[in-house]
This record gives structure tokens, sequence and C-alpha cells, in this order.
């Protein structure tokens, strides 16, 4: 769904007119992005939070050309439903119906409070257990 759908389906539902709707989600959008730019966590009660999380800097490879690159820190979006939210898309008949017939793709459950989010990007401790900065685990022997 993009957002010209979401307007069309919300005006639908409310009876209300798709540019009246069309200023709302896009008021809407620009105030949750106002305020995370300000650091600040938005939450919206029964559907999730929004935050700003901030990425390490890391070493990657480029698809396109199998180079190794280095990816400096940067901040991402991050989105944690509410657990009334995940239940709902959890125990819907028709992802369900959808998951019998072969469609491809998964539903997550939120991690467990001490694993990370993304186990791709897991890191080890460094022998200094005072907080110092953790290190990457290679993904290969020739990368080390």
């Amino acid at each position: 769904m993009n957002k010209k759908e979401l307007v069309s389906m919300l005006a639908k539902s409310t009876g209300m007119q798709q540019g009246d709707v069309a200023a709302v989600v896009e008021g809407c959008f620009k105030t949750m992005a106002d305020v995370l730019c300000r650091g600040e966590r938005v939450t919206i009660r029964n559907f999730g939070s929004f935050s700003i999380r901030k990425r390490a800097a890391r070493r990657a490879r480029n698809l396109a050309n199998q180079q190794m690159m280095e990816v400096p820190e940067h901040c991402v979006v991050d989105f944690e439903p509410s657990e009334n939210f995940a239940k709902v898309i959890r125990e819907s008949e028709k992802l369900n119906q959808m998951l019998k017939s072969g469609h491809s793709f998964k539903l997550r459950s939120p991690p467990a409070p001490d694993t990370p989010k993304n186990p791709k990007h897991r890191r080890k401790k460094t022998g200094d257990e005072t907080g110092a900065a953790p290190t990457s685990v290679p993904l290969s022997k020739s990368e080390e």
C-alpha cells in the first residue's frame, strides 16, 4: 500500500474528502518526522512506537561489486509494534490462509529482551567488559 491508496481507503471509511484526508496524513507524517528529528519517541497506543536508533560504523560488502566498504555511523528509524498490534497481525485469518497457500513472507515475533533485533549484525564483546565499543564478527575467514 502506498500513501495514495492509504488516503483513498481512509476517505472511504470516514466519509471525508480525499484532499482533507491527504492533508491530515501528510501533517501526521511531518509531525512524526519533526518529533523523531528532535530525538524524541513517537508512541501510538495499540499500534507501536517509532524511535531513532544509532547504527555503529561497520564494514559491509557492496553487493554490486563484491568489494568490502566502510559504512559510517548513522541513524535509522526503528519501529516496535505494540503487543496488541502484533497479536492482531499474528492472529489474522487472512494472513494465516496466505501462509498456508505458500506465501514467502515470514511473520517475526518480537525478539527476547536480551537478543539483538537483527541476528545478522550480532556483535561480540571485546575483552574489555567496561563498555568499550563492540567489534564486528567476521562474515567469513577471508575477511579476517
